[in-house]
């Protein structure tokens, strides 16, 4: 998450429910063979079953999907909106990817 959190840097994360959680919020979620990642969400499914993530330095990977019930929890004071570009990116991705 630099440049936004840095390396190493404590964070408060809290357990809320997946209601809450808007377009901005860091979340920490489980990811594959238990690694715990730090992403920012830049798009909730209308079904709110999944959300399309990405860290602060995006790189030409694009945003990543995962399940809302793999988050444990939202990063407090770390609520912002992503630059314009990761919206696009976002958006291009889900239509190239996610929509039959």
């Amino acid at each position: 998450m630099e440049p936004t959190i840095a390396v190493g840097q404590s964070v408060r994360v809290r357990a809320i429910p997946s209601q809450e959680l808007r377009v901005g919020d860091v979340v920490v979620y489980e990811g594959n063979e238990g690694a715990y990642i730090m992403h920012r969400i830049v798009l909730i499914a209308p079904s709110r079953k999944w959300f399309l993530h990405i860290g602060d330095a995006p790189t030409g990977a694009g945003p990543r999907r995962a399940l809302m019930a793999s988050i444990l929890g939202r990063v407090d004071r770390q609520r912002r909106r992503p630059p314009a570009r990761v919206y696009l990116q976002a958006a291009r991705t889900l239509l190239r990817r996610y929509l039959p």
